[in-house]
């Protein structure tokens, strides 16, 4: 079990380099506390970029746009825990959780200014 458990962990670690560029702690909570701030700012950024190609929307692309995005928030949260149940039971759920909260919300925050760069032109 304890095997099975470190190879998965490797596994991540080895592919999510990007976690490591950002959040170099080797201690679980000390992780998840810095995959929590880069998540708060990621999301602080989002509401940011939504607001602003909100303001470029008429009435039926604000609509549209407030669907997407009510959608986007279930898949994101639903594939959180997608991520975090792959260590179910483990002290590294939590810290996957987040990590994928960040990337999606990275990617998201990226789609969005696309799409609004689009419109603009």
């Amino acid at each position: 079990m304890l095997r099975k458990i470190v190879l998965s962990l490797v596994m991540v670690l080895t592919t999510s380099s990007a976690l490591y560029a950002e959040c170099s702690q080797t201690e679980t909570f000390e992780l998840k506390q810095c995959l929590q701030g880069e998540y708060q700012k990621a999301d602080k950024e989002l509401n940011a970029v939504y607001g602003q190609t909100m303001a470029k929307l008429d009435a039926e692309g604000k609509e549209a746009l407030k669907k997407a995005q009510r959608a986007w928030i279930q898949f994101r949260d639903a594939d959180a825990a997608f991520c975090a149940d792959r260590f179910r039971g483990g002290t590294y759920a939590g810290a996957a959780s987040l990590e994928c909260l960040r990337d999606l919300t990275n990617q998201r925050v990226k789609d969005l200014k696309a799409e609004s760069n689009m419109g603009a032109q």
